[in-house]
């Protein structure tokens, strides 16, 4: 409902967003790191676009850096822990395939549809995304935690694994959303189209 009331100004801070991480993604050597160190401080942009729209005030680019006037010391170590993370869990698949992740993510190796439909491939995969969901359910309410509860980071990240843990439901409804919208819908789109 806030998203629908006010459609185009929510779809436009979610672009400006997205232009800065890619702006910043782009930069070479250091922008594949601060890219996601970032992504907690701007999400706690996203809470205060919502909090003001909650209070009558309508979304509004500036609300995209309030995270940068919060409580950043206790921010940027959310980044951190999502960036070592995500690397841990990219690592962990070469237990699986052997490195043929790796190898594609590091553009060693071009993904070709054979690479793909292997079994070790897809298993790596498989236990990258499980490697990968605890840090994602600890970094889920931290962002609020630390801006809207004033918890420091590690407290924020125990609280929110725990509270994402409590509510494993919509978690996994969101989850079966997000891969069928963001998986399932596109490959079939792409085999009409191919």
């Amino acid at each position: 409902a806030m998203l629908w009331a006010h459609r185009v100004r929510w779809l436009l801070l979610l672009l400006v967003y997205y232009v800065i991480l890619v702006s910043i993604d782009v930069v070479p050597w250091v922008g594949a790191f601060v890219a996601p160190l970032l992504k907690p401080v701007f999400a706690v942009g996203f809470l205060a676009a919502a909090w003001s729209q909650e209070r009558g005030e309508p979304p509004a680019i500036a609300h995209l850096f309030r995270g940068f006037r919060a409580n950043l010391a206790a921010l940027l170590p959310l980044g951190v822990v999502l960036v070592a993370g995500m690397t841990g869990a990219v690592v962990a698949t070469s237990w699986v395939d052997g490195g043929k992740v790796l190898e594609v993510l590091s553009g060693t190796t071009r993904p070709d549809e054979a690479l793909l439909r292997r079994g070790d491939v897809q298993g790596a995969m498989l236990f990258g995304a499980l490697c990968a969901l605890p840090v994602l359910l600890a970094l889920w309410f931290a962002p609020a935690l630390v801006v809207f509860q004033n918890c420091g980071a590690v407290r924020a990240l125990g609280t929110s694994l725990r509270a994402a843990m409590a509510n494993w439901r919509p978690i996994l409804v969101y989850g079966l959303l997000l891969f069928f919208y963001g998986v399932v819908l596109p490959a079939a789109a792409a085999a009409l189209i191919a």
